[in-house]
């Protein structure tokens, strides 16, 4: 859900890297790192999962707005 007078969603924010290369860019960065951090989302056992597949579903994610993940259908929505 995109918030009231945003842009985009909060997941949307937090998956989006930043775009200069500045001081402050950093800082931003590094504060993005610890709200991320504060999910404590752990390890996830892929093991049985093929690279290649993995690979494909890791490009699939970071090329992906949230809006679209949203629409996917629910094999892939939730991979």
């Amino acid at each position: 859900m995109v918030p009231e007078g945003k842009r985009v969603s909060e997941l949307e924010r937090l998956r989006t890297p930043p775009v200069k290369t500045t001081g402050t860019a950093m800082v931003r960065t590094m504060e993005r790192v610890e709200e991320i951090s504060a999910f404590a989302l752990g390890r996830v056992n892929l093991s049985r999962v093929p690279v290649n597949r993995l690979s494909a579903l890791a490009r699939y994610g970071q090329l992906s707005k949230a809006q679209t993940i949203e629409r996917a259908p629910e094999p892939r929505r939730t991979a």
